[in-house]
């Protein structure tokens, strides 16, 4: 489950400018549970089995891609898993997903989920003591950290600039570890709490958290930025969606045709997947 993730490189063209544009995609293996996902969950479920336990706990919504990769990746090493899912119980291709990998939902009011960060929360919403390990929402803990120190290799050393989308900046954190000297990380927010994620970073000056590109907050997406999905893959080829990584595409071309990155600049930007409810399996 946990052997080196294999990631694809490819060029993205760009007019008549002197940046170089690529992208690393991190999901072409697994468009369920590889991505970023595969390297925030890495760690928490290694460490579950180190400590002898068969039963993983986390959260989302309703159209959460943790919660499918999460599934999956349990499903594969022989772990049980629990999702608490906030809202009220509906179908979708997410869920239902998760569900044929064996995941138990428990589904939890908007008001409820809100205490999902207070101590003692899953074991008030599943009525018992923990015997399980817990994976927070979005795998945002110390060991998902962890993991996402292990997204760049040697071979994107020559790269000037990381891009990667940001929603709960985990992914982010484990990035700016991995910078090399001359490397500086920029982070696009597709949620409206910019000011929590810079917290994050205490200052790290290789990091920039750009917010002008959220589009409304998580899951809001416009009528421009669908069709800028829609023409970046028929421009590259590659699939994007407009939740995360198309905000975070968006952002990179205006801002190179804004002329914010130096002439020579080479830019890596990290498709992080969220694919799986495109895609049927």
């Amino acid at each position: 489950m946990f052997s080196r993730l294999e990631s694809k490189y490819v060029e993205i063209p760009l007019r008549d400018s002197a940046v170089r544009l690529t992208t690393k995609i991190l999901c072409h293996q697994d468009p369920v549970a590889g991505g970023n996902k595969y390297y925030k969950l890495k760690y928490n479920l290694l460490r579950a089995k180190e400590l002898g336990l068969s039963h993983v706990v986390t959260m989302g919504g309703a159209f959460s891609n943790h919660l499918a990769a999460t599934a999956r990746a349990c499903r594969s090493l022989g772990i049980r898993s629990t999702g608490i899912v906030r809202g009220e119980p509906v179908s979708n291709i997410t869920l239902n997903r998760a569900i044929s990998d064996g995941m138990e939902l428990v589904f939890v009011s908007r008001e409820r989920y809100r205490a999902r960060y207070e101590p003692g929360f899953a074991e008030s919403v599943l009525d018992r003591a923990s015997d399980w390990w817990l994976v927070p929402e979005g795998g945002s803990n110390e060991e998902g950290v962890r993991g996402c120190q292990e997204i760049l290799d040697a071979y994107d050393d020559v790269f000037d600039w990381v891009a990667v989308c940001c929603g709960t900046g985990s992914t982010a954190l484990g990035l700016s570890k991995s910078l090399k000297p001359h490397q500086r990380l920029l982070g696009f927010c597709v949620l409206r709490h910019a000011d929590e994620i810079k917290e994050r970073f205490n200052g790290n000056e290789q990091v920039e958290i750009n917010a002008d590109f959220h589009f409304g907050g998580y899951a809001k997406s416009t009528q421009k930025l669908e069709k800028y999905c829609e023409d970046f893959h028929h421009d590259s080829g590659i699939e994007i969606e407009p939740i995360y990584t198309g905000k975070m595409f968006f952002g990179l071309h205006q801002m190179i045709s804004e002329g914010r990155f130096a002439a020579g600049s080479r830019i890596i930007a990290l498709h992080t997947g969220g694919m799986q409810y495109l895609k049927e399996d």
